[in-house]
């Protein structure tokens, strides 16, 4: 039998299991039950067997890495039978499963490597500050000007201040999307399923959280682009951007959040700023050789998204923004959604918030109107 026949066989199999399942739930299991269950079971077995046997064959003619397919073909396994026990295809990293909602079983290194790829490829998200929370989290904050300083004369009584505190709460909320993925490219044990699902996944997740934490979602996400009316400042004329401006934005953050502020903007506005030139022609914008691919100024990073605001410059230090996160992705596999595609549907979700937690470390440069 060839290798898709060998795992057609076994999926046979493994549909009788599950009638012997739902026999036990209901009533006893007779003794010719009981024998055909303990047959079936040596029968996966060694289907088992044979199907490694080929597969190590599948591997070495595409000469792919085997503990990437170990994980791979764990995957496979997943896919196709969420509500049984995965069995261990080898001693690699990706042998490591947890239970999750409804009893089923999710692959925890894949949502690893799906967050890593998600911080690995966003200007973004690796800047903020994470906290890992459970419900809500309260943040409290010193209102720094209700606390009176001054000198005092020997023996004379310090004058009480009445500080002020308040606090600033994180929480998530629930994102979720939902993938399809055929069933043929399941069986395939040339197709890279775990890079499959990393890369979609982590892509698409990568654009919302992004767009989420730059653009804001109401109540939900504090936009990014968001300053006090004392850090915002305006051009003197449309479209006319000249370093001073850029040094006048860096004079509004407070000496405490000079240290890793970084500019913030789209592609366009990069454009722009990279056009700038001194009396002599020298371009104020370099390359930042730090990061490999990227530009700086005013010996400060740019950071480029495709969600900022047209017109707008932000410098801000980022640590002052809090993405809260109180559930890491969740997969849940959906068989029966797509059956009739001879597809299995694949729900990815997550728990996510966002917060800005000190104001005065954003401000603004914005286009006159």
């Amino acid at each position: 039998m060839t290798l898709k026949e060998l795992i057609e066989l076994r999926n046979e199999k493994i549909e009788r299991v599950k009638e012997f399942k739902k026999i036990a739930e209901t009533r006893a299991i007779s003794e010719d039950e009981t024998k055909e269950y303990e047959e079936v079971t040596r029968e996966i077995t060694s289907l088992d067997q044979r199907i490694e046997i080929l597969e190590v064959e599948e591997r070495e003619f595409v000469n792919t890495e085997v503990d990437k397919l170990d994980v791979s073909q764990e995957l496979r396994e997943f896919l196709k039978n969420p509500t049984l026990d995965i069995r261990a295809f080898g001693a690699g990293a990706g042998n490591n499963f947890k239970a999750a909602e409804a009893g089923a079983i999710i692959p925890q290194t894949l949502s690893d490597r799906i967050i890593e790829k998600i911080l690995k490829e966003s200007n973004i998200l690796p800047l903020l500050t994470r906290y890992d929370i459970t419900g809500e989290l309260l943040i409290p904050k010193f209102d720094a000007s209700t606390l009176t300083i001054a000198f005092y004369d020997e023996f004379a009584d310090t004058v009480e201040s009445n500080a002020k505190f308040t606090s600033i709460k994180l929480t998530t909320f629930r994102i979720s999307g939902l993938l399809r993925i055929s069933r043929k490219l399941i069986n395939n044990v040339k197709f890279d399923i775990e890079g499959f699902l990393i890369n979609k996944i982590a892509e698409q997740f990568r654009l919302f959280l992004e767009k989420s934490v730059v653009e804001g979602a109401a109540g939900k996400f504090d936009a990014l682009f968001t300053a006090e009316a004392e850090n915002t400042l305006t051009l003197a004329k449309k479209d006319e951007y000249s370093i001073n401006d850029l040094i006048d934005l860096q004079a509004k953050l407070p000496t405490v959040h000079q240290a890793g502020a970084v500019f913030v903007m789209n592609k366009d506005m990069l454009t722009i700023l990279r056009k700038l030139q001194d009396k002599e022609g020298r371009y104020y914008v370099l390359p930042d050789v730090t990061r490999g691919f990227g530009f700086s100024i005013l010996d400060t990073s740019i950071q480029v998204t495709d969600f900022a605001p047209a017109g707008q410059v932000l410098y801000a230090n980022l640590k002052e923004y809090g993405l809260s996160v109180s559930e890491e992705m969740n997969i849940q596999v959906l068989n029966e959604l797509y059956a009739t595609q001879h597809a299995v549907g694949v729900n990815i979700h997550g728990q996510f918030g966002g917060k800005i937690t000190d104001e005065q470390a954003f401000a603004l440069l914005k286009n006159k109107g």
